[in-house]
């Protein structure tokens, strides 16, 4: 399985911030405002991948079943894609 990162750790590989590079991929239409992916055909080819998450802290909510969410990790292809769209140099693991 190729390897993938959370949007945090894609920052830090890109060096950038975590909120300067949502903010910038929101801008360019990549990611919606809950920090999916746009469109479909980005997960489609293999850029991004959505994980449904349950968090159940809050027993408050949804009488007390929690809540789904999804959680957007970037590839490695995602990686060297956003890497050429923001002119960034990235090192190619071993």
């Amino acid at each position: 399985m190729p390897h993938e990162y959370d949007l945090a750790t894609t920052a830090k590989l890109l060096n950038t911030g975590l909120k300067r590079l949502t903010a910038d991929l929101k801008a360019r239409k990549i990611l919606d405002q809950h920090c999916l992916p746009y469109n479909t055909s980005d997960v489609d080819r293999g850029r991004f991948r959505v994980q449904l998450k349950h968090h159940n802290g809050n027993p408050q909510i949804n009488n007390g079943n929690g809540q789904i969410y999804g959680q957007t990790y970037v590839t490695q292809k995602g990686l060297r894609w956003l890497a050429d769209l923001m002119g960034v140099e990235i090192e190619e693991a071993a």
